[in-house]
């Protein structure tokens, strides 16, 4: 997700006054403004002051937990180009809106500060094989029309699928393009996330971006409403997915359960990489007379590996306190 707040509006309502001030002299009232943006807001701290360009910004400032881990991705750029910028990743998103009261608590800053998106992701997760990329072509392919909405026609040359080499498996489906006002991929999450993984995850994520439309801010209270109404596809889609999982459940108990199931394939994967890497030499260790307890207690070390980190992050620090 990424959206704009115009400098007109953090600086009491002085029109054009980046062309007034050097951006040296604004920085301070930025900076200022942003940490409350993060605060009272996002609920996430500031990691530390960036002076590079971001998104056509001066300056950035990079996103972190409460905790203080860094969310990759996610950082607030400032001055320069008409005012602020907000841009949270996926993970970003995902500790975002696990915080009871976030979408309603963005939903109104925004609306009071003249913000607009200028980007929204809104994706839709089966576990259970409830849809693939291979049944959204071949339904493209027989009824093109489902993937068509409010007279903004498809042309061939814009679908694209990606198939995996080795079993020739279709791992994704694209209708459209990232230059599109909207974008629908689906694909196989869990082999996008282990490629040894049998896993039925499959994500339909659509891709809102502000060519030539308005998102409305509605969007970030009612996302399922804008998922079915992006195709006649993804209507049918989300309730087709949501009768099969039964009760409907909340965006953060939806989040709750991607990062779980994230999380699992990645540690299996971690465990496939330690045995075929270490595993001939904890056998020599084992018949050295070193105890199980002996070797972990010798190569243990803190930290999280950094491809488990994101998930970890969401896990340990918002998942356990949600429903």
């Amino acid at each position: 997700m990424t959206c704009s707040i115009p400098a007109y509006s953090v600086f009491r309502g002085i029109d054009h006054i980046e062309s007034k001030f050097r951006p040296e002299e604004l920085k301070p009232g930025y900076e200022a403004h942003i940490k409350h943006i993060a605060d009272t807001v996002l609920g996430m701290k500031l990691a530390a002051f960036r002076s590079e360009c971001r998104n056509m910004y001066r300056y950035h400032v990079p996103l972190c937990t409460q905790r203080g881990e860094y969310l990759s991705g996610s950082f607030i750029a400032y001055g320069g180009n008409g005012g602020l910028c907000i841009s949270l990743s996926g993970v970003g998103c995902q500790y975002l809106f696990q915080q009871p009261g976030a979408a309603y608590r963005l939903h109104a800053y925004l609306e009071l500060m003249k913000g607009r998106l200028s980007r929204v992701d809104v994706a839709l997760d089966g576990f259970q094989g409830e849809f693939t990329p291979v049944g959204a072509y071949d339904l493209y392919k027989s009824e093109p029309c489902q993937f068509t909405a409010g007279g903004r026609g498809r042309r061939p040359e814009t679908v694209e699928s990606h198939s995996n080499c080795k079993t020739e498996i279709m791992t994704g489906f694209i209708v459209g393009s990232k230059h599109s006002a909207k974008m629908l991929r689906v694909y196989r999450k869990g082999e996008q996330i282990d490629k040894h993984s049998n896993s039925l995850w499959c994500r339909a994520e659509v891709q809102f971006r502000n060519r030539g439309r308005f998102i409305p801010l509605d969007i970030l209270i009612n996302p399922d409403a804008y998922f079915a109404g992006a195709y006649l596809y993804t209507h049918s889609l989300l309730n087709d997915v949501m009768a099969k999982q039964g009760e409907a459940k909340t965006t953060a108990q939806r989040i709750a359960t991607r990062s779980i199931s994230e999380f699992a394939l990645l540690y299996q994967s971690a465990k496939r990489h330690l045995k075929k890497q270490y595993g001939k030499l904890i056998n020599v260790m084992v018949t050295m007379g070193q105890t199980a307890e002996e070797i972990v207690n010798g190569i243990i070390r803190d930290g999280v590996p950094g491809r488990m980190k994101d998930q970890y992050m969401v896990l340990n620090g918002v998942v356990t306190a949600c429903p």
